[in-house]
């Protein structure tokens, strides 16, 4: 495995670093996870309306608003009713859990995350309505 930090620290920029083969992930036994799509359920104690399951896992992409900065998150969600947990994964580097709800169209999640990279802990707030079959 290529740590890329470490050769970034060390002042060797990515085009330096040697290719690896397209299908380097495969060859090294790791499979991608799949996003799934919401399914309707009754929610708990009401008779009328209905709620988005989120369960599985959700893969994407982000953009800090403030710093510009762009990378991949991932969100491994379980629910039941109207709450939510789970983990999320940022950039194959940050972990964190979480928990949430979903009221209607809108999911609120709240998440203790740990910056392995810079060692700190940072909070992450997302409050958005489903688009599709994915919350990102």
């Amino acid at each position: 495995m290529v740590n890329v930090a470490e050769f970034q620290r060390q002042g060797v920029l990515s085009p330096e670093l040697p290719s690896l083969p397209t299908t380097i992930l495969k060859d090294w036994g790791y499979t991608l996870p799949q996003q799934t799509t919401g399914q309707q359920t009754q929610p708990s104690g009401t008779s009328t309306g209905t709620i988005v399951n989120l369960s599985g896992n959700f893969s994407g992409t982000y953009r800090n608003s403030a710093t510009g900065q762009q990378g991949t998150i991932e969100f491994n969600i379980q629910q039941s009713a109207n709450r939510l947990q789970g983990e999320v994964y940022i950039d194959d580097s940050d972990y964190g859990e979480f928990t949430g709800t979903i009221s209607g169209n809108t999911v609120k999640i709240t998440a203790t995350v740990m910056s392995t990279y810079y060692q700190t802990q940072y909070v992450l707030t997302y409050s958005q309505s489903p688009k599709g079959d994915g919350i990102l």
